[in-house]
């Protein structure tokens, strides 16, 4: 059935009912679900609008909740609204559509979760079936604050203290301005809100002190006990002793004070807290951290302990006091030499307290001990103030050298040079005919004759010398002027060359003289005349069938 209400606006309705106004027109439009034939409709009658019966137009409901949960009584709703009109019902909906239908009537006392919330108030005559939805809202006023400690000490062995109420209220309601809290001696007083009081004398037994918080409709009791609590006893402390070594910053465990101040007493009933100065302490500001890490230097710290049952606490403070470690020298690397097996003796700066060896030797002044193979040792030193410093050294392997080998190369200066070979585990260094010694292996220019070399440790295990080496060459040049220096020119050490035979030449190779291995040399003469500055050649054979050929020259 489609209904025109004038004939501006087409609604689709329920058959059943709807809601009409009064004086208005209706139109009604019947059509066929199917089929084409017609049919015939008679409508008579008229429609008039009831009159509703009396209510009283329900205000706001407005509740005091102390959970997550609110309950509302409607009951008093009710009865606000059916006030002298006793032919008129009521019912309650949470939604409009509800309260049209009348389903789904909430119970009187409703509980939600919400702080506000619109509710409909359903209002008919159960004579002539009228009705009217009115709705109204309920809210809560606000949750109460009540941050009643249970239990309040005053701190100290003075009794009969006149307590303060107000400041006790103030932090009850955490300083809230829109409620009030009033105390009173007697549950009594409290509960017909007589007598209340502001102060309160403590006799030394306590007191039990009984209140109410009020916030608009609001109202809160409760009650809290006040008792005398006797602080935290602590102990004299003495200094935290600390060692100031080469470190930048130490780290200091502050709990060990702690735990000296309250002397075996239960630590679980008691907290801490530390402060480089009075001043943070009184006001509980820059708290330090129980490890407090530090530059190295004396200092007062001052320490605050707090029973955890009554908040009552007790002030103190104690030294840091930071001593200089030991100081002395110990060398980091010493060597034992194997092939003497000479003990090492290891020591450092008399005067100290005590030493500790980590070979298990320690005493008041054993500052020196001797070991008898290589490894690695410590010292632990200790002065008055029971700092230590601890030390280590290394004492490695060495020994003097064992020759392998000596290579000579010669008849070829200036190339003429020699290397030398040697074993060992040491640190050798080399030096040649007495010269300086050096970290080198081969020593090149090597005039022609005997040579020697010295090997040395330079771990300070000894010095091993090779035999006399030769290095064979020739002279460049000789002056047969009888005045001593180069009269005649010869081969150094060719005699350790038996069977060698040395040829001599002009430089239009005629044979001027021919040397034995173990002859004296060549004076410079042929057929017993001495001859004139020249350039001459000659050829060495060696027993090997080695031949060496060069020239050197007669000069006045």
């Amino acid at each position: 059935m489609i209904l025109k209400k004038g004939l501006a606006q087409t609604v689709t309705v329920i058959l059943k009912q709807f809601d009409a106004g009064a004086g208005e027109i209706y139109y009604i439009l019947i059509d066929r679900a199917s089929g084409s034939a017609g049919f015939d409709i008679n409508l008579t009658g008229s429609a008039t609008t009831p009159t509703t019966t009396g209510f009283n137009t329900p205000e706001d409901l407005e509740i005091c909740s102390l959970t997550e949960t609110n309950t509302y009584n409607l009951t008093d709703q009710r009865n606000f609204i059916l006030q002298d009109y006793p032919d008129t019902r009521v019912s309650f909906h949470q939604e409009l559509g509800d309260a049209n239908l009348a389903i789904n009537e909430l119970p009187d006392l409703y509980t939600n979760t919400i702080d506000r919330e619109i509710i409909y108030a359903r209002i008919y005559s159960p004579l002539n079936s009228c009705s009217e939805i009115v709705p109204f809202e309920i809210r809560v006023t606000g949750n109460l604050v009540n941050e009643n400690p249970v239990n309040v000490y005053l701190c100290g062995t003075v009794y009969n203290q006149d307590y303060d109420l107000l400041v006790l209220g103030n932090q009850i309601i955490n300083s809230r301005t829109d409620q009030e809290i009033v105390f009173y001696t007697t549950e009594e007083d409290r509960d017909n809100g007589q007598n209340a009081v502001s102060s309160l004398n403590i006799p030394e037994s306590g007191a039990r002190v009984y209140y109410e918080i009020t916030r608009g409709s609001c109202r809160l009791k409760d009650a809290l006990d006040i008792s005398y609590s006797t602080p935290p006893s602590l102990t004299t402390l003495t200094a935290l002793v600390a060692c100031r070594g080469e470190e930048s910053n130490l780290s200091f465990n502050l709990t060990e004070k702690y735990l000296e101040a309250l002397s075996g007493q239960d630590v679980t009933h008691y907290s801490v807290n530390f402060y480089a100065d009075a001043t943070d302490r009184d006001l509980d500001e820059n708290r330090l951290s129980p490890i407090y890490n530090n530059t190295p230097v004396s200092q007062q710290i001052f320490m605050r302990v707090v029973d955890n049952r009554s908040g009552c606490h007790s002030d103190t403070s104690f030294e840091i006091e930071v001593n200089e470690s030991p100081q002395f020298e110990f060398p980091e690397t010493l060597y034992y030499c194997t092939d003497l097996q000479i003990p090492v003796n290891l020591s450092v700066s008399p005067g100290f307290t005590y030493y500790k060896w980590s070979t298990g030797e320690e005493g008041n002044s054993l500052n020196e001990i001797s070991i008898n193979e290589p490894g690695t040792y410590t010292i632990s030193v200790y002065n008055e103030a029971g700092c230590s410093t601890t030390k280590t050294i290394e004492v490695l392997p060495s020994s003097k050298a064992e020759i392998l080998e000596i290579q000579v190369t010669g008849l070829n200066y200036p190339q003429n040079g020699v290397t030398i070979e040697v074993s060992g585990n040491g640190d050798y260094e080399f030096s040649i005919d007495d010269g300086p010694f050096l970290q080198i292996r081969t020593f090149n220019g090597l005039s022609a004759g005997y040579h020697y070399i010295s090997v040395r440790d330079r771990n300070g295990c000894g010095t091993v010398i090779t035999n006399r080496f030769l290095v064979l060459d020739y002279p460049r040049y000789f002056t047969p002027n009888n005045d001593g220096y180069h009269d005649t020119w010869h081969l150094t050490g060719l005699n350790e060359y038996p069977g060698a035979q040395v040829f001599i030449y002009d430089r239009y190779g005629k044979l001027l003289k021919q040397l034995q291995a173990d002859s004296a040399g060549w004076d410079g003469t042929y057929l017993n005349k001495l001859l004139i500055p020249d350039d001459f050649w000659f050829r060495l054979v060696l027993p090997e069938g080695i031949e060496v050929k060069g020239h050197f020259s007669l000069i006045f």
